[in-house]
């Protein structure tokens, strides 16, 4: 094609465009009225050229679209402890290989996968709102982004009629609030106690000589609507609940049938692991012991029974062993337990003796003798310890007391608490070579002025 527009333009005197009559009656043109004459062929070729011209040649490629990179959701509110939903970039024209980087850096427990951009991870402390740029392949996108503290919820059990509360508590002020939410109709028999496991709510509903029904329930995180996922029965209540920390297992006694058993809780119903094993006489408090050597150990408290039931717990089913017969308090009634010195040991309340005492537990689960005691309050119903509490190498040993002075304790124990007898638990003195007489002098003795 523009060889041939070449060879016209050629053939084509280097004029302007009008030439002089004679000139064209030469050629295959007619002389025009005035004695010069258009040539039509020089112009149809400059018309062509333009044509082939604005066609761009008959071809060519366009230019790439850019890279364009965002989020669907720019504006991020995480909660402390509560693992984000990880949100993903959307990226079009995205060049190859690209790596992705945000600025500044994110709060501690969050983090941007710089292959994929995916931001995740579970926030740490609580930020203020901040704004945050992502780049890749020399585009970028803003977020903003808070951690808060995350939505809190109160769950009260009746004792009455068994119906659930659920109470809204302030994510700063801890404050409890009152939240637009219906009460779950459970037409079961009044609660006797409540656990919370990971991701579920777990009730015991059974009051005195009645059977009783455990009950699994979903709390939403946002709005604290309860939903229930199943039930499963349960021996005689009153009862009560222990959690092995971590997992999905639960532990539940039952007092009216002298039994304790083991169950899982799942997306569904609880299911129990086994059957029912017997403990003591009316057993009212439960507590899981995880050793330091690896071993969980189940204890329980037999109140009528005035003595100490424990149980292995396997580590692959989460299942119930007996470890060893019942552990006797000498007459002492257990009201509470917690564990205590890395699961090598269980604290107990005595409500009759107004005492503390503390039990070992070996990793086969069985109860050793006491270490010792010490006085509470009148009518010890139950006990907690620091959950830093840990067994140290050498612990400062008890101070000297007298004899007349634990006499005098346990004098005094009794005539507060009429039920109270002597206790066969008094803090052991400690191993020295004075008398109790002398013992007692320096115990009185005042320093001296200086």
């Amino acid at each position: 094609m523009y060889a041939t527009v070449r060879r016209l333009l050629r053939a084509t005197p280097a004029r302007d465009s009008f030439a002089p009559a004679a000139q064209v009656a030469r050629g295959p043109f007619r002389p025009g009225r005035s004695g010069w004459a258009p040539r039509p062929l020089a112009c149809s070729v400059t018309c062509l050229v333009l044509g082939l011209t604005a066609c761009g040649g008959g071809g060519g490629s366009s230019t790439p679209a850019a890279p364009a990179l965002r989020y669907a959701q720019s504006r991020i509110e995480a909660a402390v402890g509560v693992p984000l939903t990880p949100l993903s970039p959307v990226f079009s024209n995205a060049p190859a290989g690209v790596t992705f980087a945000i600025d500044p850096a994110l709060p501690a427990g969050l983090a941007l996968d710089p292959s994929t951009g995916v931001l995740s991870g579970t926030a740490q402390a609580v930020t203020s709102t901040g704004l945050y740029t992502v780049t890749a392949g020399g585009v970028s996108a803003e977020l903003t982004l808070r951690v808060s503290f995350p939505s809190r919820f109160l769950v009260s059990g009746s004792a009455v009629d068994g119906t659930l509360l659920v109470q809204g508590l302030d994510a700063e002020t801890g404050a409890v609030r009152t939240i637009d939410l219906d009460e779950p109709e459970s037409g079961l028999p009044p609660v006797s106690d409540l656990a919370q496991g990971p991701g579920f709510l777990l009730v015991a509903h059974g009051a005195a000589g009645q059977a009783g029904t455990l009950v699994a329930y979903t709390l939403n995180s946002g709005t604290g609507a309860l939903v229930e996922r199943g039930r499963a029965a349960l021996g005689l209540g009153p009862h009560r609940i222990a959690l092995l920390d971590g997992t999905s297992a639960a532990y539940v006694c039952s007092t009216g049938s002298d039994s304790v058993r083991a169950f899982t809780i799942g997306n569904g119903a609880p299911t129990a692991i086994g059957a029912a094993l017997p403990t003591g006489d009316g057993p009212l408090a439960l507590c899981v012991l995880e050793t330091s050597a690896g071993s969980d150990v189940l204890v329980a408290a037999n109140r009528a029974g005035q003595s100490l039931s424990s149980y292995l717990i396997d580590p692959v089913t989460r299942g119930l062993t007996s470890a060893t017969q019942a552990f006797v308090l000498n007459g002492g009634v257990p009201s509470g337990l917690a564990s205590a010195y890395n699961g090598e040991r269980v604290l107990v309340t005595l409500e009759n003796f107004a005492l503390a005492i503390t039990v070992g537990v070996d990793t086969n689960g069985t109860l050793s003798a006491v270490f010792g005691g010490a006085q509470t309050g009148l009518d010890p119903s139950a006990i907690a310890v620091h959950p830093r509490a840990t067994l140290r190498s050498s612990r400062t040993p008890p101070r000297t007391r007298s004899a007349s002075w634990s006499s005098t304790r346990r004098r005094r124990a009794s005539c507060r608490s009429p039920s109270s007898t002597s206790s066969p638990f008094a803090p052991a003195p400690h191993a020295s070579s004075s008398t109790p007489r002398a013992a007692s002098r320096l115990s009185r003795r005042r320093p001296r002025a200086s």
